[in-house]
């Protein structure tokens, strides 16, 4: 390993001690820090990823796991940070299969049902919908929900 390698990734360890991150974001962190060497940069990534600090894979799961800890969120919100993030869509596509959508927005739902109490209007039902669908939620599935939620539902329905 030549001297501007050896630099590079420790100041990649530097980074990674701290938070984790996908390869782009790596690949990008060390071009702003203004590496003339390119070929000592893609050398020392390639080692990150052959020695598994960097696997996206790996942080599109931690992630997420990270996320649903603090708050459950639906799958489009996830996926939308995770392209921010910068994770390949293929890597997205079979980390958020594995989520069960109905699972988190029964968890939301009721969470925020605590915080705020069962609505009693048309329009507190309404809010509670587009509440879940800021959320990331499936609007579909969150029509359903609602639905279940509503005893008054023809009312509901019929001002749609």
């Amino acid at each position: 390993m030549s001297e501007i390698e050896k630099q590079i990734f420790k100041y990649s360890l530097r980074l990674l001690a701290r938070r984790a991150y996908t390869i782009a974001e790596m690949h990008q962190k060390l071009l702003e820090k203004d590496w003339t060497d390119k070929d000592a940069v893609n050398k020392v990534l390639e080692k990150l990823i052959e020695l598994g600090f960097l696997n996206d894979e790996k942080f599109a799961e931690e992630f997420i796991g990270s996320k649903l800890r603090l708050k459950p969120v639906g799958k489009r919100l996830l996926r939308q940070n995770l392209r921010e993030k910068q994770v390949a869509e293929d890597i997205i596509k079979n980390v958020l299969e594995e989520i069960d959508e109905k699972e988190l927005i029964e968890k939301s739902l009721q969470k925020r049902l605590r915080a705020k109490g069962q609505p009693k209007t048309i329009k507190e039902l309404r809010n509670l919908q587009s509440y879940l669908i800021s959320q990331g939620f499936d609007p579909e599935l969150v029509y359903e929900t609602i639905r279940k939620l509503s005893r008054s539902f023809e009312d509901y329905e019929q001002d749609f």
